[in-house]
């Protein structure tokens, strides 16, 4: 859909802001993790240092126009793209989606 520059001006811009913005948010400890996919952002942060709604604040003062949807953690667990991701007291586990056979 759109121009075939489309997808590489995003791609473009979002390595611009992992390395303006998303660095420091390590430096300071905020983040644990973060990974990308396209345009699915996977974020682990330290609750004690920052919240979902600092995170998402963040993100839309750096660029307005972003369309940010946020799924937080539901029972300790999340989807990612394909893979379940499940917190425990002391560590992650995770696993993949299983396609369901007819």
């Amino acid at each position: 859909m759109g121009s075939p520059l489309s997808s590489i001006l995003a791609e473009l811009f979002l390595q611009y802001l992992e390395k303006s913005y998303i660095k420091h948010w390590f430096r300071s400890k905020e983040i644990y993790f973060y990974t990308r996919y396209v345009d699915d952002i996977l974020i682990i942060f330290d609750a004690n240092r920052t919240s979902k709604e600092n995170i998402t604040q963040c993100f839309i003062e750096i660029e307005n126009n972003f369309n940010f949807n946020l799924t937080v953690e539901n029972n300790s667990f999340i989807s990612f793209l394909h893979l379940n991701i499940k917190r425990k007291p002391d560590k992650i586990k995770l696993g993949v989606h299983r396609k369901k056979q007819t």
